[in-house]
């Protein structure tokens, strides 16, 4: 049985996202029988059953299958749009902008924590209104609805360090990789190094799928350069999934200014677990924070240079157009935004990319890079609360820098942060943010 998956639920999740890829799904599988229906009652050989649906892949894509979504680096890129025009910082804008994107993060995934519950918009709303706190512009109080959610750890004034949270330890996560392997960094690396500091249970979807996988490979027997090729996808339902989105502000904090500079690293460091939609995930979000970090940022130009690095093709890139045209069209109305966004995206589950970008686009829109009405919209939006107010925070805090990031949010912390890697433990926040500067000078005097 693959992870913490029954075959059962496995195939379920397979299913759904092939669909999703434009798999024929519709039809029969490689031995010309139909596939089983993953509702299909009675006694059912589900291992089996999932190596005949894996076998669909053989027969290509649906016709008249609309998105076009290369997994090669170099056929993605021919895919892209042309990016807008960005003025680079200078030293010192840059560090002040660092810190601000470094704690914006650090503290919209604290925000998001407490109601990371896969909720709807409806439900958190709900709750929020409860206690006189929608959307949430502090920290969220401790308290219980009768009949609805409860509310307690990582509540108001029930933290001092910034706690241990996977979506800060990515970040942590790829400071280590560099520090370690370099910018020349393999997916290869991007695995190795993950065994050694990082825990199995530390780690979710395509990230466990990719650990499990490494932990099983045969170093007597097996041609690693071949195994990694298949880590993204058979056996790892979870390809497409947010791991990438939430991965990716590390690559946008060392190339300020370079979108395109910053997905490249995204794509290496995502397509070690991810395809498709999961890795153009991560490269719109270093995308989107290369762009914030430069002069005179706006709204439409951090998110015009997030499209310009991901196929204009994709279904993100869709979705993230959509969600823009939309809220123009509405008069900027949130309510009737997130609640179009749930409709369209009705289903998909909550780890997803697709659904999850869609809301940070919208979160980054209404907030307007005020980082407090950022934070807190992406919040009320429901779904993966801390991913998403984690990516708004660190985009909006990379646009406006740390005295754009009211202090009320960070204070809490007293400059200290909490990871599970086991490098790390514990660490001065404005210790990594020095930490990544050397970094992005590192890349500058290789020329990476």
């Amino acid at each position: 049985m693959p992870n913490y998956a029954t075959w059962k639920n496995l195939y379920k999740d397979e299913f759904y996202h092939m669909t999703l890829e434009g798999c024929r799904t519709d039809g029969p599988a490689a031995d010309g029988k139909p596939l089983v229906l993953p509702d299909a009652p009675g006694d059912v050989d589900w291992e089996k059953e999932y190596d005949r649906l894996w076998s669909v892949r053989e027969k290509g894509l649906r016709p008249g299958y609309p998105y076009v979504e290369p997994v090669e680096y170099e056929d993605i890129l021919k895919e892209c749009s042309p990016l807008p025009e960005l003025r680079p910082l200078d030293e010192d804008e840059y560090l002040e902008r660092l810190s601000g994107a470094v704690r914006g993060r650090i503290a919209g995934v604290v925000l998001g924590k407490p109601v990371e519950q896969s909720l709807t918009h409806e439900k958190i709303k709900s709750f929020l209104e409860y206690i006189g706190e929608y959307p949430p512009r502090f920290y969220i109080s401790e308290a219980s609805q009768p009949g609805g959610i409860s509310v307690s750890e990582c509540s108001r004034g029930k933290f001092g360090p910034a706690p241990f949270d996977d979506d800060i330890d990515y970040t942590l996560f790829d400071m280590w990789l560099v520090e370690m392997c370099g910018f020349g960094f393999r997916p290869f690396d991007v695995g190795i190094t993950a065994l050694g500091v990082m825990s199995y249970h530390s780690v979710w979807c395509s990230s466990r799928f990719a650990y499990r996988k490494m932990v099983n490979f045969d170093w007597n027997e097996g041609n690693i350069d071949e195994y990694m090729q298949t880590i993204p996808w058979k056996g790892n339902p979870y390809r497409e999934c947010i791991d990438g989105a939430i991965k990716t502000d590390f690559w946008g904090y060392v190339c300020p200014g370079d979108p395109v500079k910053a997905a490249y690293y995204a794509y290496r460091d995502c397509s070690y677990s991810l395809a498709k939609n999961g890795v153009y995930g991560g490269m719109f979000v270093a995308g989107c924070v290369a762009a914030a970090m430069s002069k005179n940022p706006s709204v439409d130009k951090i998110l015009d240079a997030g499209l310009a690095v991901i196929p204009k093709k994709s279904r993100l890139h869709e979705d993230i157009a959509w969600v823009r045209e939309r809220y123009a069209a509405t008069g900027g109305d949130f309510e009737k935004v997130i609640n179009e966004i749930e409709k369209r995206f009705e289903g998909m589950p909550v780890y997803d990319t697709e659904n999850n970008e869609s809301i940070v686009a919208l979160a980054i829109l209404h907030g307007g890079l005020d980082y407090t009405e950022t934070i807190a919209h992406a919040v009320a939006c429901g779904c993966d609360t801390d991913c998403d107010s984690g990516t708004a925070g660190s985009i909006v805090g990379a646009a406006v820098g740390d005295r754009g990031v009211p202090e009320y949010w960070t204070e809490p912390f007293k400059d200290t942060m909490r990871s599970y890697l086991c490098p790390i433990g514990s660490m001065k926040i404005s210790d990594f943010v020095k930490r990544i500067a050397s970094l992005r000078e590192k890349r500058l005097s290789e020329n990476g």
